[in-house]
């Protein structure tokens, strides 16, 4: 009992929580950001998926801003360079960071 006391005390000198329509501009600006570079990087993975060479690997795909970063091992140079072409050609990317070697 003496612990769920203390807990409602604890809980009562925290500041109020505004929800829904509550939220701050300055969490929606840290957040959109963010997001972008999810969906970004998820524009390029289905542009990977797409493309029957390169279903099969397991190519790391990170984003910040415009920048995509390509990272892990593939089959062939070759498949390294469809992959850096394939990223080249999603709109948003202005920039790839290539950290991927050919396993061979």
């Amino acid at each position: 009992m003496k612990s769920v006391q203390r807990l409602t005390a604890l809980f009562q000198t925290l500041p109020p929580v505004q929800t829904n329509g509550g939220e701050s501009a300055a969490w929606h600006a840290d957040a959109k950001p963010y997001a972008d570079h999810i969906v970004l990087a998820g524009l390029v993975r289905e542009a990977f998926r797409g493309d029957p060479g390169l279903q099969d690997t397991h190519i790391g795909i990170e984003a910040f801003m415009d920048v995509v970063q390509l990272s892990g091992f593939v089959r062939s140079r070759s498949d390294m360079e469809r992959a850096l072409e394939l990223a080249s050609d999603v709109s948003g990317v202005t920039s790839i960071r290539n950290c991927m070697q050919p396993e061979g």
